[in-house]
């Protein structure tokens, strides 16, 4: 019975991680265009 309580929490943590993972994934997620944007201003600043 603890054993089954174990596997349990285990694959709730397990599912947070991964919910957890996709989210920063989409949240870090920059579309090309505004790559561009970024690094022409980046290149102004520090050239």
């Amino acid at each position: 019975m603890a054993n089954n309580a174990l596997n349990t929490a285990a694959n709730a943590i397990t599912a947070l991680a991964h919910a957890l993972r996709r989210g920063a994934t989409k949240a870090n997620y920059w579309s090309p265009a505004h790559k561009l944007e970024l690094d022409s201003a980046y290149m102004e600043n520090n050239a």
